[in-house]
Protein backbone atom coordinates (compact mmCIF):
# COMPACT_ATOMS: atom_id res chain seq x y z
CA UNK A 1 0.00 0.00 0.00
CA UNK A 2 1.14 3.59 -0.71
CA UNK A 3 1.76 6.14 1.67
CA UNK A 4 0.47 9.75 1.60
CA UNK A 5 2.77 12.36 0.77
CA UNK A 6 4.08 14.10 3.85
CA UNK A 7 4.56 17.78 3.37
CA UNK A 8 7.16 18.29 6.69
CA UNK A 9 8.40 21.52 4.43
CA UNK A 10 5.75 23.56 5.16
CA UNK A 11 6.33 23.20 9.31
CA UNK A 12 9.94 23.98 8.52
CA UNK A 13 11.24 27.01 9.75
CA UNK A 14 14.32 28.22 7.50
CA UNK A 15 16.38 30.84 8.58
CA UNK A 16 19.10 32.68 7.25
CA UNK A 17 21.65 33.48 9.67
CA UNK A 18 19.20 32.81 12.77
CA UNK A 19 16.54 35.37 10.90
CA UNK A 20 12.79 34.46 10.09
CA UNK A 21 12.38 35.86 6.65
CA UNK A 22 10.04 38.72 7.28
CA UNK A 23 13.47 39.64 10.10
CA UNK A 24 15.58 39.05 7.30
CA UNK A 25 13.61 41.27 4.76
CA UNK A 26 13.68 44.10 7.78
CA UNK A 27 17.34 43.83 7.77
CA UNK A 28 17.26 44.62 4.12
CA UNK A 29 15.12 47.51 4.16
CA UNK A 30 18.16 48.86 6.48
CA UNK A 31 20.95 47.85 4.26
CA UNK A 32 19.53 48.56 1.35
CA UNK A 33 19.95 52.61 1.87
CA UNK A 34 23.06 52.13 4.19
CA UNK A 35 25.16 50.49 1.18
CA UNK A 36 23.82 53.19 -1.14
CA UNK A 37 24.26 56.26 1.15
CA UNK A 38 27.35 55.31 3.10
CA UNK A 39 30.67 53.94 2.93
CA UNK A 40 31.04 50.17 2.34
CA UNK A 41 32.72 50.21 6.15
CA UNK A 42 30.58 52.47 7.61
CA UNK A 43 27.53 50.45 6.00
CA UNK A 44 28.41 46.97 6.99
CA UNK A 45 28.84 48.67 10.97
CA UNK A 46 25.36 49.74 10.08
CA UNK A 47 24.51 46.25 8.90
CA UNK A 48 26.13 44.18 12.12
CA UNK A 49 24.75 46.78 14.02
CA UNK A 50 21.05 45.88 12.82
CA UNK A 51 21.89 42.50 12.91
CA UNK A 52 22.67 42.27 16.39
CA UNK A 53 19.70 44.50 17.52
CA UNK A 54 17.47 42.60 15.30
CA UNK A 55 18.51 39.30 17.09
CA UNK A 56 19.07 40.99 20.73
CA UNK A 57 15.45 42.11 20.34
CA UNK A 58 14.05 38.77 19.38
CA UNK A 59 16.07 36.47 21.92
CA UNK A 60 13.83 34.26 24.02
CA UNK A 61 10.86 35.59 21.98
CA UNK A 62 8.46 33.70 19.74
CA UNK A 63 8.97 33.62 15.85
CA UNK A 64 7.41 36.93 14.25
CA UNK A 65 7.53 39.21 17.43
CA UNK A 66 9.23 42.02 16.18
CA UNK A 67 7.02 41.92 13.15
CA UNK A 68 3.75 42.24 15.32
CA UNK A 69 5.19 44.61 17.76
CA UNK A 70 6.48 47.20 15.28
CA UNK A 71 2.94 47.09 13.59
CA UNK A 72 1.68 47.25 16.73
CA UNK A 73 3.53 50.33 17.85
CA UNK A 74 3.05 52.32 14.47
CA UNK A 75 -0.85 51.53 14.61
CA UNK A 76 -0.16 52.84 17.78
CA UNK A 77 1.36 56.09 17.10
CA UNK A 78 -0.16 56.51 13.61
CA UNK A 79 -3.64 56.01 15.19
CA UNK A 80 -3.14 58.76 17.97
CA UNK A 81 -2.79 56.38 21.16
CA UNK A 82 -6.01 54.82 19.87
CA UNK A 83 -5.84 50.92 18.94
CA UNK A 84 -9.63 50.42 18.47
CA UNK A 85 -11.22 51.23 14.55
CA UNK A 86 -14.08 52.52 16.32
CA UNK A 87 -11.51 55.38 18.44
CA UNK A 88 -9.82 55.73 15.37
CA UNK A 89 -12.55 56.27 12.67
CA UNK A 90 -12.16 60.30 11.95
CA UNK A 91 -15.75 60.35 10.57
CA UNK A 92 -18.69 61.87 12.57
CA UNK A 93 -21.28 59.86 14.07
CA UNK A 94 -24.70 59.91 12.89
CA UNK A 95 -26.76 61.34 15.72
CA UNK A 96 -30.11 60.63 14.78
CA UNK A 97 -30.45 57.15 14.72
CA UNK A 98 -29.74 53.92 16.65
CA UNK A 99 -26.81 51.46 16.50
CA UNK A 100 -27.64 48.17 15.23
CA UNK A 101 -25.05 46.07 14.10
CA UNK A 102 -25.64 42.95 12.09
CA UNK A 103 -23.96 40.24 14.55
CA UNK A 104 -25.28 41.53 17.78
CA UNK A 105 -28.30 42.36 20.01
CA UNK A 106 -29.37 45.79 20.57
CA UNK A 107 -28.49 46.60 24.03
CA UNK A 108 -29.97 49.60 23.85
CA UNK A 109 -27.32 51.72 23.66
CA UNK A 110 -27.80 54.95 21.21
Amino acid sequence: MARAPVYRYLDAKNALFGLALGEALALLSVAWPALLALPPLAAALVLAGAYAGIRLVGRGKPEGFLQHWVAWQSRRIMGGGYLSPVARVRAPHFPFALYRYRNATWRGRP
